[in-house]
């Protein structure tokens, strides 16, 4: 969470032991970042004492430039952050798989919307994906049944989206206004809804998470919604909550993205959507 306000600490704390409690955890690791390292003791005090029994296996309060560890509210020791970005912490991220930006406005910038010429192109590209899909779904896709929409779904979306789920394909911009087309069908967007686990969740957030730097409207809530329960699933709730915003923003009555909003921020487990 964002860092509180002092007048908010005791909220926050009773906030951050209820999620723990919520999920059954036994120990917990904090670390708060912030330059006013008065404000994080302050917090970090209030935390040892609120999570109890909760065990506290590591603390750490940190600025941009250092860290500190601390121990039954007392920092012990501290460093300094290795911040070149060929560091060997960097370089054993990265061979672990793991993406590293530069700061959370990089990480924001993968869910803003197109701008420019290339909003131009993609609406174009757009109108013409919206076109061949009418045409699909003989008479429009308003007009024939949810049984008629899924089956054009499985025969015309899902074999390029697998392709791209397992890495065969990169979709290029035609592509991607035409899974934003189609992926705005009800019936279409359950089906592929069926396929998304907690095992695939990864390869879906790499595909959706492309498609959201593309598209335009009226596509962009269900787009944006499929990058957040992706995300979600991967347990990267940070990336979820910055898809679901954008979604909400782009439509406030698009209920999935509601729901899966309201799931973020009461600290609901990914693991519950297998039992959907």
């Amino acid at each position: 969470m964002d860092m509180p306000r002092l007048d908010e600490k005791d909220e926050v704390c009773g906030l951050v032991r209820w999620h723990l409690q919520r999920h059954g955890a036994d120990a917990a690791i904090l670390v708060i970042l912030t330059e006013d390292q008065g404000a994080a003791a302050k917090i970090m005090a209030g935390l040892q004492t609120t999570l109890k029994p909760i065990s506290i296996r590591l603390a750490v309060t940190a600025t941009s430039e250092r860290y500190w560890r601390w121990d039954h509210g007392v920092p012990l020791d501290e460093g300094r952050w290795d911040r070149d970005a060929f560091s060997p912490a960097v370089a054993h991220a990265v061979m672990a798989g793991q993406q590293i930006v530069a700061n959370r406005a990089e990480l924001q910038q993968r869910y803003a919307a197109v701008r420019g010429p290339q909003r131009e192109y993609m609406q174009a590209a757009t109108r013409r994906a919206v076109s061949e899909v009418s045409t699909i779904c003989s008479g429009g896709v308003q007009h024939v049944s949810d049984d008629q929409n899924r089956l054009a779904g499985r025969q015309h979306l899902i074999p390029l989206l697998d392709r791209a789920l397992h890495g065969d394909l990169l979709l290029n911009r035609e592509q991607l206004a035409r899974i934003s087309v189609w992926i705005g069908i009800a019936a279409v967007r359950d089906e592929v809804l069926r396929g998304i686990s907690r095992t695939n969740a990864e390869a879906h957030a790499q595909v959706w998470t492309h498609a959201a730097q593309y598209v335009v409207p009226p596509f962009e809530a269900p787009v944006l919604t499929l990058a957040g329960l992706s995300r979600w699933l991967c347990g990267d709730g940070t990336q979820a909550l910055m898809a679901l915003e954008r979604a909400v923003d782009a439509d406030e009555n698009f209920l999935f993205a509601q729901t899966l909003m309201e799931a973020l921020r009461s600290g609901l487990h990914p693991r519950v959507w297998d039992t959907f």
